[in-house]
């Protein structure tokens, strides 16, 4: 169900949008925007159908958007840095030492712990 506070908010963004359209194209937007105000503040209730769909829009990109983005955030980002790194021998993670010998790439420490080390561990 559509409540009145969400036909207003529709109303608002539609009005933002055209708002943006007229200022950055061309100015005869500007009457629509301000029809679309009046509407919202005076019947908000005539952008149901239009609520409907567009709640609905953001339900469906809701759950694939973030898969989207974060696809784009790896092949975009970190891809790039992982070949540059590549590219120039960097190798954080001791992956050649690993596949020359059988043994253990893990760096032994022999530290004797105090307090003090425990005092500030963040």
């Amino acid at each position: 169900m559509i409540t009145k506070k969400e036909n207003i908010e529709f109303g608002m963004t539609l009005t933002l949008v055209l708002l943006v359209i007229s200022w950055w194209l061309d100015k005869q937007w500007l009457g629509t925007a301000i029809l679309c105000l009046l509407v919202c503040l005076l019947f908000p209730c005539l952008y149901t159908p239009f609520t409907k769909i567009w709640f609905g829009l953001a339900k469906g990109l809701e759950g694939g958007m973030s898969k989207v983005i974060l696809f784009l955030i790896f092949f975009l980002v970190i891809t790039p840095v992982a070949g540059i790194r590549r590219m120039l021998g960097k190798d954080s993670l001791n992956l050649r030492n690993f596949a020359k010998n059988s043994k253990s790439i893990w760096v032994e420490r022999f530290h004797s712990y105090t307090k003090n080390d425990l005092n500030k561990q963040f």
